[in-house]
């Protein structure tokens, strides 16, 4: 498998290195391992905290008036939008590369040193919806092969 140049840096600058005979894996992790750009930090934050609140349209309101819609899709959709920019601005603030979409909370407790209070109950909270998510789920798939046993 072929790797994209931006994806092998990121692996290779969250990668603890345990053999390096001619240090090339070290050489090429020094030339990712660069200050993280102020500008861009500013730019990241400023961007996303306007999309979490406070502007129109807003995630934040956008949740809220499909909620009030009933709009259950619609509100999952913009809750994922909303923790997606939540974590840009977590990694910005703490000049941390985004380490992709895989593990969040884990990588951001590993990897930042100010999080806020409660972080990962928060997260978890508004993801979970205050339910169980894995039941939903399996009912939802065994909904949809039935719905396909009575096509057949």
């Amino acid at each position: 498998m072929r790797l994209s140049c931006s994806l092998r840096g990121k692996i290779l600058l969250h990668s603890e290195i345990l053999y390096d005979r001619a240090g090339a894996l070290t050489r090429l992790q020094n030339k990712y391992k660069i200050k993280y750009p102020e500008q861009l930090r500013q730019n990241i934050i400023e961007k996303n905290v306007r999309l979490l609140d406070g502007y129109i349209p807003s995630y934040s309101d956008q949740i809220v008036k499909a909620s009030e819609r009933m709009e259950i899709v619609s509100v999952n959709h913009r809750i994922t939008e909303f923790i997606a920019s939540y974590f840009d601005i977590l990694f910005a603030y703490n000049e941390v590369t985004h380490p992709g979409e895989k593990r969040l909370i884990a990588q951001a407790k590993a990897l930042c040193k100010k999080l806020p209070d409660h972080f990962e109950q928060d997260v978890t909270t508004i993801l979970r919806h205050s339910y169980e998510i894995d039941l939903l789920v399996e009912a939802l798939v065994s909904s949809i092969r039935n719905l396909k046993r009575m096509l057949n």
